[in-house]
């Protein structure tokens, strides 16, 4: 046998491999692109819930702060966390507008 003909048949094998084995691949990539993309949506879901439970937690402190701050301002230990909590949240404790409603 010359090199020729080992190629060609080297050459060969690698065709009927590669004929059978391309859909397998295509397969296994289409499953891996359905799972990852499941995966993204789940994500996205939970990401989207738990942005809502952190607005909601903001809402709440933000009306409870300003109330115990009030109603401990004698007291400045309490005074001081309270101020950090706000500095380092980033939380609007500033009361709303009216809007001229009394």
């Amino acid at each position: 046998m010359t090199g020729t003909e080992i190629a060609a048949i080297a050459t060969g094998i690698g065709a009927i491999v590669a004929a059978l084995g391309v859909p397998k691949i295509a397969e296994a990539i289409g499953k891996y692109r359905a799972s990852r993309d499941a995966k993204i949506v789940e994500l996205s879901k939970k990401l989207v819930e738990t942005q809502q439970k952190l607005n909601e937690l903001e809402i709440k402190l933000s009306l409870i702060l300003p109330i115990i701050a009030k109603k401990n301002a004698s007291d400045p230990d309490i005074m001081h966390l309270l101020s950090s909590v706000i500095d380092v949240s980033d939380i609007n404790t500033t009361p709303a507008p009216n809007n001229g409603r009394k």
